[in-house]
């Protein structure tokens, strides 16, 4: 059986590592599907589900909620960078969901209009972090609950 090289990793940690049947990545075209054999490419990835079929008959597969990245394929190795990334199995929804609402209310108490010079740009900044963690528990919230 041909198989790829797999390697799935955040700025943090290296979350898989393995020979696999496919992979499918949720590139900024769309769902890619990547078996052996596939050519030489990069993508940039949206927000989506990771899914690694370990065996040819997917019987076996792992599916990770993927917050933005990169994939990058070439001589049967599929190397995939993500900002966030965690197995869907793993996802504690009542805690994201905490996360989320926390989140959200700290953006809503934050100013809309901002003041000049470093205030508003503290505070540009700020909400710019709020607002993308704020997407990641989405982006996992999407997930578990199906």
């Amino acid at each position: 059986m041909a198989t790829l090289h797999c390697e799935i990793v955040t700025p943090t940690k290296a979350l898989y590592q393995g020979e696999v049947a496919q992979v499918e990545v949720p590139s900024a075209g769309g769902y890619a599907g990547i078996l052996p054999g596939h050519e030489t490419f990069c993508c940039r990835m949206n927000n989506g589900k990771i899914t690694v079929y370990v065996d040819q008959e997917h019987k076996n597969k792992l599916e990770y909620a993927s917050y933005m990245g990169f994939t990058q394929v070439h001589d049967d190795k599929v190397i995939i960078l993500s900002r966030e990334a965690i197995l869907i199995s793993e996802i504690d929804a009542a805690a994201v969901t905490a996360e989320r609402d926390e989140l959200q209310a700290k953006i809503d108490a934050m100013p809309q209009e901002e003041a000049e010079g470093q205030k508003k740009r503290v505070e540009k900044v700020q909400r710019n972090t709020l607002s993308s963690d704020l997407e990641w528990c989405n982006v996992q919230l999407e997930y578990c609950s199906k």
